[in-house]
This record gives structure tokens, sequence and C-alpha cells, in this order.
């Protein structure tokens, strides 16, 4: 299993939807929009050498909790969709990516597996 080709193909996807910013690693800048995968692990599938990974497409929603509401509302759907093709999506959860004296930074975690 090639881990760059994987993240690649998530870039691919996702690349195209508007207010999207697909990268293969973390961005350097946290702007609403941007999104990476990152690996979460490997399971063997009982075949030997083959494994079923476990990703994480993290993505940037906003600055505060409404923000980040209504940028869900917005893209959701058409992130989900994309990703279909290349994965199967299992779970979507709003999080906080980041905590600073500013204030919160606001995301959600698309999980995915893929064989």
């Amino acid at each position: 299993m090639n881990l760059s080709a994987v993240r690649d193909e998530f870039v691919d996807a996702l690349t195209g939807i508007d207010g999207i910013y697909p990268t293969t690693d973390v961005p350097s800048t946290m702007d609403a929009g941007a999104c990476w995968p990152m690996l979460t692990g490997l399971e063997a599938t009982g075949a030997p050498g083959c494994f079923t990974a476990g990703w994480l497409i993290r993505v940037v929603t906003g600055g505060d909790q409404q923000d980040g509401t209504a940028f869900m509302d917005e893209h959701l759907s058409g992130v989900i969709n994309a990703l279909a093709p290349v994965a199967f999506v299992q779970s979507v959860t709003p999080v906080i990516l980041a905590t600073s004296s500013a204030g919160d930074l606001y995301g959600i975690d698309i999980r995915v597996v893929r064989e």
C-alpha cells in the first residue's frame, strides 16, 4: 500500500469543491476550508500483506461555533459525496482543532476506511 498515493487520491477527490482547499499534509494556514488526510491506523484483513487503512480527513470550518455550523451546512454533503468513490465514510465529528487566547478553531473530522 502506497500511503502517499492514497493521500494524493483524497486530495484529487476533494479538489474542485468550492470552498475546500485540500493538501496532502497539514496546511501552513488554518483558514476555513483547509483540509488534509491523516492515517489513523492499519488493520490486517486476514490475507497476508493485506490491510484496511483508517483515515481521518480533517477540515477547518471556521473560527467560532456559528461559522463552523454554517460551513458544515454548506459543504459537508459535497465533501462526503466526493470521498465516496475513494473511501467508505464511517463518521463525521465536529471538533475543536486548537484553543488559544484568541479563541477556538473549529473543524470536522471525517473518519473513512479503505483497503
